[in-house]
C-alpha cells in the first residue's frame, strides 16, 4: 500500500515547474500573435508552428500525462477535459501522419489544434486571475473595470499589427486603434477610420471579437463574478441579483450565464443566416457571404452599429429585408436577458411541443412563469411607447426633409429604423448629417434613453426613464409611493434611477465643455450629438468623428467608456450599500421655487 501511495505520489509530480509552463504559454501565445497580426514568409511560419507543437508536446509529457496518470485520476480528467481531448486529437493526427499518406494535411490539423490549445490555456488563465483577484477582497466592480481596461488594451495592440490592417488609406496611429478599440469593446459604433477599407478581414474579426465579448461582458461578466464571489457576497447583496434577475434562487446564477450565451448563439446564428441571404450579392462565395452576414448579425445584436460599408447602410435604403432584420436583432438585444427569459418561459398550452423541447434543452428553468413581473412589464411598455411615438414623429419631422420624395410605405419604414436604432445601435440608413436640428434632437432624446438593464444596450435605460416618469407623477397625485401596475416600487431604486439621470445629465455638460474647449472649427450642435452618442454608447455620428483632433478623440473614448461602466457602477453601490442607520435629523423645509 505503501508502495502504491508512493508511486502516486510519484507520478503526480510535474516533471516541468508551474512557472516553467507558463513561460511555455507566453511564448507560444507569443508565436500565435506574430503569425496573426504578421505577413511571415513561409520558412518563419514553419519555424513557428514547429516550436508550438514542441512546447506543447513538452508540457504534455512534463505536466498532463503526469497528473493524468497520478492519484484522483478523476479529478483531474475533469479538470484537464480539454487538455486531455487536444492531446489525444494530437495523438490520432500523429498516427495518420506516420502511417497514411496525408503529411501536410495531418501536420497542419497537429498545428492548429497546439494553437487552439495555448489560445484556451490563455483564457483560463484570465479567468484564474480574475479569481485571485477575488481572493485579494478587491471589489468585483473594480475587477470588472480592470477586466474591460484588459479587453481594450489588447484589442488596441492587435488592430496596430500590420496584417490586421490594409493600408489604404495611410497606416493607424495608436489613439486611431485606441479609438476603434474603447468604440468595439463598449459597443458604441463611432470609429475615426472606415472599418470596411481600412481593416483586413483579421483587423475586422479583432473589432467582432471586442463586440462580442464587451457586448455580453456587461451581463455575463457580472454574473460570473458574482458567482464566484457568492462566498464573500452578502446575502441580502445575492437575493438582490435573484430578484433582479427574476429567479428563484440563488443558485440559478450560473444556470442564467449558460442561458445568455444559448439565446446569444441561437439569435446571432439565425440573424447570420438571414442577412447572408437578403443582403448580400450573389456574385460573393458562401464565406464572404457568411462573414458579411456574421458581423451585422452580431453588431446588431450587440447594439454596437459597426458595418462594414463607408455609408453604414445608406446604400440599403430600399431593402425592407435588411433593414427588418436588423430592426429585431437591435430591438431584441436591447430588451435585456431577463425580459428574454420571461417572455419565453411564459409557455400556453397550445406550445406544449415546443415547451418539451426546450425542457430537454435545459432552457427551462423553473415552473412555467404565470405572472409577467414588474419589470419586464415596465421594459416592454416603454419600448413599445418609445418605437411607436419616435417613429411617427420621426415620420413627420423629415416628411417635408429627407423623406419627402418616397412613398408613405418607405418613409415609414426609414422612420421605425431609424426609431430603433436611435436608442442604441448606431446604423443609419439616411445621412444623419442632413437631417434637420429638430429631428436631431429628437434622435438625441432617443439615444439619452437608450436600451434596457442587463442588455447589450446603452443609455440612462428605459426602466430609469420610466421610473423618473413615474415619479413625477406620483408627485402630482399627491402619492407616497411610486405606483404602477399595482405594484410599489422600493424607494431605493427609485433614489438610484433619479441619481442615475442627474449624474447622465451632468456628465453630458461635462464632456460637452471638455469638446468645446478643445475642439475648434465644429459646430455646438455636432458636439453636443456626439458627446450624447458617445456617452449612451450609441454611435450615430453627423460626421465629425474623424474631423476631431486628439484631444476629442481621447475624451470621446472616455465618454464612451463610462457610458459602458456608470450604470452598473450605480447599479452596485444601490446593491452593495452600507446598512442603513437607524437615526435621521430633523426635518426643516426649504423654497423649491
Amino acid at each position: 500500500m505503501d508502495g502504491d501511495d508512493g508511486l502516486g505520489k510519484l507520478r503526480s509530480n510535474r516533471l516541468i515547474p508551474r512557472g516553467m509552463s507558463v513561460v511555455f504559454g507566453v511564448f507560444a501565445a507569443l508565436f500565435v500573435v506574430a503569425e496573426f497580426g504578421f505577413a511571415l514568409s513561409a520558412h518563419t511560419r514553419t519555424v513557428l508552428h514547429a516550436l508550438e507543437v514542441f512546447l506543447f508536446a513538452v508540457l504534455a509529457f512534463g505536466v498532463l500525462l503526469p497528473e493524468l496518470l497520478g492519484k484522483n485520476r478523476l479529478k483531474h480528467f475533469q479538470k484537464r477535459a480539454l487538455d486531455l481531448a487536444l492531446l489525444l486529437y494530437i495523438f490520432f493526427e500523429l498516427a495518420i501522419l506516420l502511417w497514411f499518406s496525408s503529411p501536410a494535411a495531418s501536420w497542419g490539423r497537429i498545428v492548429f489544434a497546439a494553437q487552439v490549445y495555448w489560445i484556451v490555456a490563455l483564457l483560463i488563465a484570465v479567468v484564474k486571475a480574475h479569481e485571485v483577484l477575488l481572493r485579494k477582497n478587491l471589489p468585483p466592480l473594480w475587477i470588472l473595470v480592470g477586466g474591460y481596461l484588459a479587453l481594450i488594451t489588447a484589442g488596441t495592440c492587435l488592430l496596430m499589427l500590420p496584417a490586421c490592417q490594409t493600408g489604404e488609406h495611410g497606416p493607424w496611429e495608436w489613439v486611431d486603434a485606441l479609438f476603434v478599440a474603447v468604440s468595439a469593446a463598449c459597443v458604441t459604433g463611432l470609429s475615426t477610420r472606415d472599418i470596411g477599407s481600412d481593416l483586413s478581414v483579421r483587423g475586422q474579426a479583432v473589432v467582432l471579437v471586442l463586440i462580442q465579448v464587451g457586448g455580453l461582458g456587461m451581463v455575463t461578466y457580472v454574473m460570473f463574478v458574482s458567482f464566484l464571489n457568492q462566498r464573500r457576497m452578502q446575502l441580502k447583496q445575492m437575493l438582490a441579483w435573484r430578484d433582479m434577475l427574476g429567479l428563484r434562487g440563488v443558485g440559478q446564477l450560473r444556470r442564467f450565464i449558460a442561458y445568455v450565451i444559448g439565446i446569444t448563439l441561437t439569435v446571432e446564428i439565425l440573424g447570420t443566416l438571414i442577412l447572408a441571404e437578403t443582403g448580400t450579392s450573389p456574385a460573393l462565395n458562401t464565406g464572404e457571404r457568411l462573414w458579411w452576414g456574421a458581423f451585422h448579425a452580431i453588431s446588431a445584436f450587440n447594439n454596437a452599429g459597426f458595418a462594414l460599408q463607408s455609408d453604414s447602410f445608406e446604400s440599403f435604403r430600399g431593402s425592407s429585408p435588411v433593414l427588418f432584420t436588423l430592426s429585431v436583432l437591435v430591438i431584441v438585444g436591447g430588451l435585456g436577458f431577463p425580459v428574454l427569459k420571461e417572455i419565453l418561459g411564459v409557455r400556453p398550452s397550445r406550445m406544449a411541443t415546443f415547451r418539451r423541447i426546450a425542457v430537454e434543452l435545459g432552457w427551462r428553468f423553473d415552473t412555467p412563469v404565470n405572472r409577467i413581473s414588474l419589470h419586464t412589464k415596465l421594459v416592454l411598455s416603454v419600448t413599445a411607447f418609445l418605437l411607436c411615438a419616435g417613429t411617427l414623429l420621426f415620420l413627420i419631422a423629415e416628411s417635408q426633409g429627407i423623406l419627402m420624395n418616397q412613398s408613405l410605405p418607405d418613409a415609414a419604414g426609414q422612420s421605425f429604423f431609424h426609431a430603433v436604432v436611435s436608442r442604441t445601435a448606431g446604423f443609419n440608413a439616411l445621412n444623419i448629417g442632413q437631417l434637420q436640428d429638430h429631428t436631431l434632437f429628437l434622435i438625441m432624446l432617443l439615444m439619452a434613453v437608450g436600451a434596457a438593464p442587463l442588455s447589450t444596450g446603452g443609455g440612462v435605460k428605459v426602466t430609469t426613464l420610466g421610473v423618473v416618469y413615474l415619479t413625477v407623477r406620483s408627485m402630482f397625485r399627491a402619492r407616497e409611493h411610486v405606483e404602477v401596475f399595482g405594484r410599489s416600487i422600493p424607494r431605493q431604486m427609485v433614489n438610484a434611477c433619479v441619481a442615475l439621470f442627474a449624474i447622465y445629465g451632468m456628465a453630458i455638460v461635462l464632456i460637452l465643455t471638455a469638446l468645446l474647449a478643445t475642439q475648434e472649427g465644429l459646430r455646438f450642435r455636432d458636439l453636443l450629438f456626439e458627446s450624447i452618442s458617445a456617452l449612451s454608447t450609441t454611435g450615430l455620428s453627423t460626421g465629425i468623428t474623424a474631423q476631431t483632433n486628439s484631444a476629442g478623440r481621447v475624451i470621446l473614448c472616455v465618454a464612451m467608456f463610462i457610458g459602458r461602466i456608470g450604470p452598473l457602477t450605480v447599479l452596485w453601490v444601490v446593491l452593495s450599500r452600507a446598512a442603513s442607520v437607524n437615526y435621521s435629523y430633523p426635518q426643516e423645509d426649504i423654497l423649491a421655487s
